[in-house]
């Protein structure tokens, strides 16, 4: 619990104390845990790790402007290796198709981002066109890993006739998340592409911004939900949480329990979401009769970039926040 806490506490601080010192504890807890595997079962750094990805992608969105975020090439680079690396292991141990779909969206979408993030002041006309391009691939891989997670079945979760097992309560939870926000990032596309990315600051955008910032959080905490309720051996004998609320009669079957997660994560979401909205950095813009500042979700100032020969209409395609560096997110 003390874990999840500290982790949580990245998406609403902007404190780089806060993320080294969390980032340090939990790293030095997998380190020490990693080869005993003494109360951490093996998914456990998976499904933490993807749903922190999907948590930090949430913030990004909100400050977006509409169209794909990109966030400093260094995390892109750290999602894009370690979904390579899962897909390499996948790949040379297990040949698990539904893995493989999983890890290689990872990498589409981690590597699109990087080069966004690093073309974007060397190049701004080919980071817009990557930009262009994943305002379709990035909708397609998450719906990718919805359809994966729909049927997502390990040998380790058969249970008797009549029994759905929890863990595949969780993947059919996932499944429809994942579904839900690839609709919900191509309808955030359309709705500003619709209204003009110049006119962000209407509030059916931040609206729609906010909306996108909570599908996107949305399956990540149910990964992370997912990883510390079945994942984690709280108590004696390895029991993880669900076995004990289960034992205690905190429901009646799987499925109840689920509900009751999802009714958990759905809460933490929206109070996550709306802290960053109230939180948030005051956000500067300058475009002319609409100068002024506001909160996170609303308006965004569009970044200067180098001219195109022959007009700045290509220049003006790649927006940024501007925001205080030492209170920017993850100091990313």
């Amino acid at each position: 619990a003390a874990l999840l806490v500290a982790w949580l506490c990245i998406v609403v601080c902007r404190s780089r104390a806060v993320f080294i010192t969390s980032s340090t504890v939990a790293v030095a807890i997998l380190a020490a845990n990693y080869n005993s595997r003494a109360w951490l079962e093996q998914p456990f750094e998976v499904h933490f790790f993807f749903g922190l990805a999907l948590c930090y992608a949430a913030q990004r969105v909100l400050c977006g402007d509409g169209r794909p975020a990109s966030s400093h090439w260094l995390p892109s680079l750290v999602l894009t290796l370690t979904s390579a690396g899962i897909f390499y292991g996948d790949y040379t141990h297990t040949t698990y198709l539904a893995h493989l779909i999983l890890d290689s969206s990872g990498v589409i979408i981690g590597a699109s981002s990087m080069a966004q993030s690093a073309l974007s002041t060397r190049a701004p006309s080919t980071a817009a066109l990557v930009q262009r391009v994943r305002q379709l691939t990035d909708p397609a891989c998450l719906a990718a890993v919805g359809f994966v997670f729909l049927k997502h079945i390990h040998k380790g979760h058969m249970m008797p006739t009549g029994v759905v097992s929890i863990a595949n309560l969780y993947h059919s939870s996932i499944a429809y998340a994942m579904l839900a926000l690839a609709g919900t990032a191509l309808m955030s596309s359309f709705v500003h592409a619709a209204v003009g990315h110049e006119r962000r600051d209407v509030e059916l955008c931040v609206l729609m911004r906010r909306l996108a910032a909570f599908a996107w959080m949305f399956p990540g905490l149910v990964l992370i939900h997912m990883a510390c309720v079945l994942h984690v051996r709280f108590f004696p004998g390895g029991g993880n949480l669900h076995d004990h609320w289960a034992a205690i009669k905190i429901f009646s079957t799987n499925e109840e329990g689920m509900c009751l997660y999802l009714a958990q994560v759905v809460l933490v979401d929206a109070l996550l979401v709306s802290l960053l909205v109230l939180t948030a950095p005051p956000v500067t813009t300058t475009d002319g009769e609409n100068a002024g500042t506001t909160t996170a979700g609303a308006r965004v100032a569009p970044m200067e970039a180098p001219e195109e020969p022959g007009g700045g209409e290509k220049a003006s395609l790649f927006m940024k926040p501007q925001q205080d560096e030492r209170n920017s997110f993850l100091f990313f």
